[in-house]
């Protein structure tokens, strides 16, 4: 591969996924579960991404370097051995600036129309055993994804989710359970498309037989 990058202006507009995690690291690295938070922080909740969505998009970034995965970790016993850690580059940072300030246009030209709005998503209407059962059949779908994707990202996919299911329990119980899976099973179904689409696309095409 090319060490030229492309100017950041090919790269604009950012996919929503793309430019979430860009801001989510723009304060330094994290591992995926604090990236799914500090999206729906940042967010105001307003987005919550699933470990499909966030570590198809992760793939994808690490192929056009726009972040890397860290060399370092935290002291392992303060640390799940599973998780990995990334962070911007310096492109990657280029890129989220140039994102930034054409958004900044964007919303500048907005405010000066007479309607506009935000739309806030719907808080939807399961007891501690539904965690566990939400983990294994978050398992079960996760064939839903091409083998090498599962390989590489299954395990890391698994424990965010498994980090989402505990958190949703603790703050609403089996409503935040049965919210957290209405955006999950979007999520599987889209990302999953996405990243056999991803893998079709970048497999060297198969070598002519010999007549």
């Amino acid at each position: 591969m090319s060490d030229q990058h492309p100017s950041p202006h090919d790269l604009l507009p950012l996919t929503p996924a793309v430019l979430h995690i860009l801001l989510a690291l723009a304060d330094g690295e994290k591992h995926g579960y604090t990236i799914m938070k500090a999206v729906e922080t940042h967010s105001e909740g307003q987005t919550r991404m699933g470990p499909g969505t966030l570590y198809g998009t992760l793939k994808r970034l690490l192929t056009t370097r726009l972040v890397q995965e860290s060399d370092e970790r935290p002291d392992p016993s303060l640390d799940d051995q599973r998780r990995r850690y990334y962070s911007l580059t310096s492109f990657g940072q280029r890129v989220l600036n140039e994102e930034v300030e054409r958004l900044g246009r964007l919303v500048q030209a907005a405010r000066r129309t007479p309607h506009w709005a935000a739309c806030r998503p719907q808080e939807y209407p399961m007891t501690i055993q539904a965690v566990e059962k939400s983990v294994a059949a978050y398992r079960f779908l996760m064939r839903l994804y091409p083998a090498e994707h599962r390989a590489e990202y299954g395990p890391h996919m698994l424990q965010v989710f498994q980090d989402c299911c505990r958190d949703a329990y603790r703050r609403r119980q089996e409503k935040g359970i049965q919210d957290l899976w209405l955006g999950t099973l979007l999520d599987l179904v889209k990302s999953a498309g996405q990243t056999f689409s991803w893998l079709f696309q970048h497999s060297p095409c198969p070598a002519p037989r010999p007549s």
